[in-house]
């Protein structure tokens, strides 16, 4: 049932089809069905847990897929959802890590409903160190640097070709970063780059490109190469983009020369499971431009003051 709705809301057209219109439709449509899936999917998973007792690949591969992600204690009590998920694809993960900070989360027990997810092969890592979203790429990349790395959120729907969809992306444009869902950049007619709310957002380009963002959330799957050494500069993150994993991980591709590519299955912004944006990032980045400051601050840092040398 979940996977058919899933089908359905994408199958919708795209945001920018019928300009404010299908826009507008759009987002009638996502709250209704989020409401339907919130009801159904949690007792259908339960009821069907046993139809599915590893949610790991147990055949051997050349290149293991790792799926990588964070969560914090707001939103921890639903994670088992999104993990259930991840379990249920069609391409296996040969690794479903929950990357979790130890100082967020003393004193605080871990619900059953999640726990219980290590026993069909999900792993909670603790680390010492509070990175905020960006736990979901960094450990991953240092532990195993020579697989497939897919990062997503702790929050979302995701139905069963999610990462079946990222490997035939792969396997079409094995040179460029692969995105379920990604964000065109826009810039202003003085050539400056358009303020992040202005963007192409839930991009249907469908060729490689410098100007497309690529979004951890929804499924983004790297080898290390395709990212910069400096990936894993804490220090440099705390102080200059702490709340924009996904803007940092796209200076990082640029600066090793990595297009990004997705395509229109995912074109439009993703279901939210129960609750979990309650707490979010959102007003502060976006619409107060807290995602264009961070942006720049890292551009500066890195002298990438001119992005239009990068189109394509």
């Amino acid at each position: 049932m979940m996977n058919r709705i899933l089908f359905f809301y994408f199958k919708l057209p795209s945001d920018h089809s019928l300009g404010i219109i299908s826009k507008a439709f759009n987002r009638l449509m996502a709250r209704i069905l989020k409401r339907v899936l919130d009801r159904i999917v949690p007792s259908y998973f339960i009821k069907t847990m046993d139809q599915f007792p590893s949610g790991l690949n147990q055949k051997p591969r050349d290149k293991k897929l790792i799926v990588s992600f964070t969560s914090f204690p707001a939103r921890i009590e639903d994670v088992w959802i999104v993990v259930e998920c991840l379990f249920r694809q069609t391409y296996q993960a040969d690794k479903i890590i929950l990357w979790l900070s130890r100082n967020q989360f003393e004193g605080i027990k871990l619900p059953e409903s999640l726990l219980s997810q290590q026993n069909r092969g999900l792993e909670i890592r603790f680390v010492e160190e509070d990175l905020k979203a960006h736990k979901k790429y960094l450990y991953a990349f240092d532990l195993y640097p020579k697989e497939f790395i897919v990062t997503v959120d702790d929050d979302l729907y995701y139905d069963e070709k999610l990462l079946e969809n990222l490997i035939h992306l792969k396997e079409n444009h094995p040179e460029a970063v692969v995105s379920n869902r990604a964000h065109l950049l826009k810039f202003k007619f003085t050539g400056q780059l358009a303020a992040y709310k202005d963007w192409h957002h839930n991009s249907t380009h469908s060729e490689p490109s410098y100007l497309l963002v690529q979004t951890g959330g929804f499924g983004t799957l790297y080898t290390k190469e395709d990212v910069d050494k400096s990936y894993n500069q804490t220090e440099l993150i705390k102080a200059l983009i702490p709340f924009a994993d996904d803007l940092w991980m796209k200076v990082q591709t640029l600066l090793v020369g990595k297009r990004v590519v997705t395509n229109s299955k995912y074109n439009k912004d993703p279901l939210t499971v129960r609750k979990s944006q309650l707490e979010k990032l959102v007003s502060k980045n976006v619409f107060d431009g807290g995602n264009d400051q961070q942006l720049r601050a890292v551009l500066d840092h890195f002298q990438l003051e001119n992005l239009e040398k990068f189109r394509d």
